[in-house]
């Protein structure tokens, strides 16, 4: 966003705008074809390629220096892929307002943000720390984070029949990569993370994905039981303001959209590379700041000592920058649940790959963006030895060398 200096560029720029918008509006309208010689007309064309190009210019440098990291995104772009990415998946559906969009836990309507918004959202992110020198959400994508996630929080993660199996039907977002998974096999695209084949022995299609009974609660309120998804039924905690082994504080999904409509969908930014990597002595910084890998090598101030891997409480730690000699992830997070699985399907529907292939060239997803009331983190992952997508779940202690995060940022 612009600084307060940068007030008289912008009027400027404006200003000389319009100036050359009416040129070519001049040189367009006048004089009429009918009345000119074939020299006259291709003058005219020529000042007019001319000043359109200048027009552009402007545009252009008005566009960057107004919103520099739209430009660096390519924001336009990536949000016309995510969507259609996303209505090919079956998540967007169509709305009785004749919009695409998904229908909430509360059973509301929700339409697709528009581009407009998705900038005006980003841009409230990015705002300057002091001491920095460039605002937050420049510094990341200068970081490489600069893949756009959108995504339909308020859809429940799974919905379940009166068995307790995942619906097969069912408008969730584990019963859609379910579903996916399915198809992607039967048309023959369905690869591990390195592009390599899935052979027909190595998926289990009747069982496509595998999700932990953590993640249904049963209710026998009714004539009859039912199951309801974690987030739906408030035993998942979103925005954490505390996580220790002994103790969560955070928000629960149903609070979150009755007092912000918007949260229906989360916007934030996510690395490039797509995987959460491994200990790599060779791998350097990008733009000061070392990726996280699984054994926390850039982050020794919030491992306990002795310890070779970090686990899901110290992670949170350095997110939130308690340790002042080591603040460089302070303002991102782990991935949710909601967003690992978004970006599986998305990434499903557009390659065919599954995602967190741990046996592969990923790693398993703690998805610590959100935890359980007591303190159990979810995880997310494709598992060669049962030969299926996994929504499993571990303690808040755990140490594991195939285990990370996937950072985001932006909204929390």
């Amino acid at each position: 966003m612009p600084e307060p200096g940068d007030a008289q560029f912008v009027r400027q720029a404006f200003a000389e705008i319009r100036e050359a918008t009416q040129e070519l509006s001049d040189v367009l309208a006048s004089p009429k074809i009918s009345e000119t010689s074939d020299e006259d007309i291709r003058q005219n064309l020529r000042e007019a390629t001319k000043l359109q190009s200048i027009l552009e210019e402007k545009k252009a440098r008005l566009y960057e220096k107004v919103s520099p990291f739209e430009r660096m995104l390519g924001l336009r772009e990536q949000y016309e892929r995510k969507k259609n990415l996303l209505k090919e998946a079956g998540v967007l559906i169509p709305l009785s307002n004749g919009e695409e969009g998904i229908i909430t836990i509360a059973g509301e309507e929700v339409p697709f943000p528009s581009l407009r918004e998705v900038s005006a959202r980003l841009k409230a992110v990015n705002v300057r720390e002091q001491g920095e020198a460039k605002p937050f959400l420049e510094r990341k994508i200068d970081q490489n984070f600069q893949d756009i996630q959108i995504t339909p929080f308020g859809m429940p993660i799974a919905v379940f029949d009166e068995h307790g199996k995942l619906d097969a039907n069912g408008y969730g977002l584990a019963n859609i990569y379910a579903r996916l998974l399915v198809k992607t096999f039967d048309e023959g695209r369905l690869c591990y993370d390195d592009g390599t084949p899935i052979p027909p022995d190595q998926f289990d299609r009747d069982n496509p994905l595998f999700i932990a009974d953590e993640f249904k609660v049963k209710d026998e309120t009714g004539p009859t039981p039912a199951y309801h998804s974690a987030d739906v039924a408030g035993t998942l905690r979103y925005r954490l303001t505390a996580f220790d082994k002994n103790h969560v504080e955070g928000e629960i999904k149903p609070d979150i959209l009755k007092k912000d409509p918007r949260c229906a969908y989360r916007i934030g930014l996510v690395e490039r590379s797509g995987t959460i990597p491994r200990k790599d002595p060779t791998r350097s910084a990008v733009g000061g700041r070392m990726p996280l890998d699984t054994s926390g090598t850039s982050i020794p101030e919030y491992r306990k000592p002795g310890k070779t891997e970090p686990c899901p409480t110290e992670y949170f730690a350095a997110f939130h920058g308690t340790d002042e000699k080591n603040t460089v992830y302070r303002g991102e997070r782990a991935q949710m649940t909601e967003e690992a699985l978004c970006e599986a399907i998305e990434e499903l529907v557009a390659t065919g790959r599954v995602k967190f292939d741990y046996q592969g060239n990923s790693s398993i997803n703690y998805c610590m963006g959100a935890v359980f009331a007591n303190g159990r983190v979810p995880d997310f992952r494709w598992n060669r030895g049962f030969r299926r997508a996994s929504l499993d779940w571990g303690v808040s202690v755990r140490r594991v060398g195939r285990c990370g995060v996937r950072p985001v940022a932006g909204e929390e």
